[in-house]
């Protein structure tokens, strides 16, 4: 039941807005390709652990609803015929990439591995 109430929650941070007005220091997860079933099993996996994807600041963005998908499909040489993922960091950079949906324990292991994601563990508060 927990899970069906963080669904809304990751949903919620699922954006269609163009790539450039929302880098606001989130790690972002772009969805590509017009495999709707792919797609849906990727945000699946992610709403398992909507905590752990907000926790980690992850922003999920499918790339054919943002204002210049073409855009995005060239920066990341994606294919339209094709789903792939791909894992952005807070620095801008590339970190992931798949051409299957992930996990998100797979997902989280990539992040927490980062500077950035470790420095943030160091300095949050202990609950």
């Amino acid at each position: 039941m927990a899970k069906l109430c963080l669904l809304p929650i990751l949903l919620f941070s699922v954006v269609n807005l163009a790539a450039q007005t929302i880098r606001d220091n989130k790690r972002l997860l772009y969805l590509f390709g017009s495999q709707q079933q792919a797609i849906n099993q990727q945000l699946h996996f992610l709403s398992l652990d909507a905590a752990g994807c907000e926790e980690r600041d992850i922003k999920i963005i499918i790339a054919d609803t943002v204002k210049t998908p073409d855009t995005l499909y060239k920066r990341y040489q994606a294919k339209t015929d094709q789903f792939m993922v791909v894992l952005v960091g807070k620095d801008g950079g590339e970190k992931f990439r798949s051409r299957e949906p992930v996990k998100s324990a797979q997902l989280f292991a990539v992040i927490d591995q980062m500077p950035m994601r470790k420095q943030e563990i160091k300095l949050k508060p202990n609950q």
